[in-house]
């Protein structure tokens, strides 16, 4: 699952803190755009930047091509983790919820997802429903394994 952010306009405004690159990048002509970026389960990101040099884009401009720049965020995206090395891939961590870490721990303590969902006051299925999504998250097959890899990686 990959999931977009909301798109970053160009302008003077949002160059406020670094002047020179906002100079620039005036003087590339990139004056008016947007960076739209994406970022994956598997920890890779991406940003899409569009720049032109003149006529400021509008709420409905930016509305209408919305589906096309999330359409080539994705493609491209794609196509580039294809490329990237497998050890580029594996040093990337996963996001894991607050909720997924504090789960992660009690089960390294060798609680039950029963024990689990007392302890946090949540129900059986919610604490299976919250370790099923960090197994998919870390690419593993079950608990035991979901913990390990997430010691691993400094997760827990």
């Amino acid at each position: 699952m990959q999931s977009f952010n909301n798109a970053h306009f160009m302008g003077e405004k949002v160059y406020s803190k670094t002047p020179t690159l906002w100079q620039a990048q005036k003087q590339l002509g990139l004056q008016y755009g947007w960076s739209q970026s994406l970022h994956s389960d598997n920890g890779l990101r991406s940003m899409l930047s569009l720049a032109r040099s003149d006529c400021p884009i509008t709420p409905y401009e930016w509305y209408e091509k919305l589906g096309y720049t999330m359409f080539i965020s994705n493609h491209l995206h794609g196509l580039v983790a294809k490329k990237l090395p497998d050890r580029v891939k594996d040093c990337c961590k996963p996001h894991l919820s607050a909720r997924e870490i504090e789960i992660l721990k009690l089960s390294a303590d060798g609680k039950t997802a029963y024990e689990i969902g007392i302890i946090l006051c949540i129900t059986e299925r919610t604490t299976n429903f919250h370790i099923h999504r960090v197994i998919m998250k870390l690419g593993v097959n079950n608990k035991l394994a979901a913990v390990v890899a997430a010691t691993r990686a400094c997760l827990i």
